[in-house]
């Protein structure tokens, strides 16, 4: 028996999302697989099953594909207010909870294909123009974010800026390292290290 959601036809416009996403993954996953500059409109194509001229009728060149799979893969969704959202919680499980949210981000595989595309696209300047104002934007939320978190300790903005950095700048560094040391009961206890990092810090304040 026929369902009436089965009877309704996908519109040109479900199917033309269904396969930009599609082109996306295929992105990421080639410049994991082959880097950046074995991420050719030929070589997404291939990997997705789909034909160059099917690519380039949803990105003219290269630029353009790398520019959306960082807009609408990499920097897609924002934890900045599941922090805010804790900011009754006592000072360990805040501390755990702005680890956990960030490591989502930064310890899931695809947040390597940024790397990829900010190395590989350093001459072209629109591009690491608007990387670098999307990352600026970020920032700025994350920051309003741990602002947000630790309001009873009264952080001064220098404080907020320098314990954005930290503990970015340390996730950063342990998804690299994961992916050469993948051994994570390692990777736990760094990021239990880094909780009570924080935690000392705030507590000092």
């Amino acid at each position: 028996m026929t369902t009436a959601a089965q009877t309704v036809p996908r519109t040109q416009s479900d199917r033309r999302t269904k396969t930009r996403k599609a082109l996306l993954d295929a992105t990421i996953e080639v410049l994991l697989n082959r880097g950046f500059d074995g991420c050719s409109l030929a070589n997404v194509a291939k990997y997705a099953g789909l034909t160059t001229g099917s690519v380039q009728h949803h990105f003219k060149t290269k630029s353009q594909m790398m520019l959306a799979v960082i807009e609408e893969r990499l920097f897609e969704t924002s934890d900045d207010q599941a922090l805010e959202l804790k900011a009754n919680e006592n000072i360990e499980d805040r501390c755990k909870l702005l680890v956990e949210t960030q490591w989502q981000y930064y310890g899931d595989p695809k947040y390597l294909a940024i790397w990829s595309i900010i190395l590989g696209g350093r001459s072209d300047p629109e591009m690491i123009g608007k990387i670098g104002q999307w990352q600026k934007n970020a920032i700025a939320r994350h920051e309003r974010a741990i602002k947000q978190l630790f309001a009873d300790h009264k952080l001064r903005p220098s404080q907020v800026k320098a314990m954005q950095y930290f503990v970015n700048a340390q996730l950063r560094g342990l998804a690299l390292l994961q992916t050469v040391e993948p051994d994570q009961a390692n990777i736990k206890c760094q990021l239990s290290m880094l909780v009570d990092m924080i935690k000392l810090q705030i507590s000092e304040a």
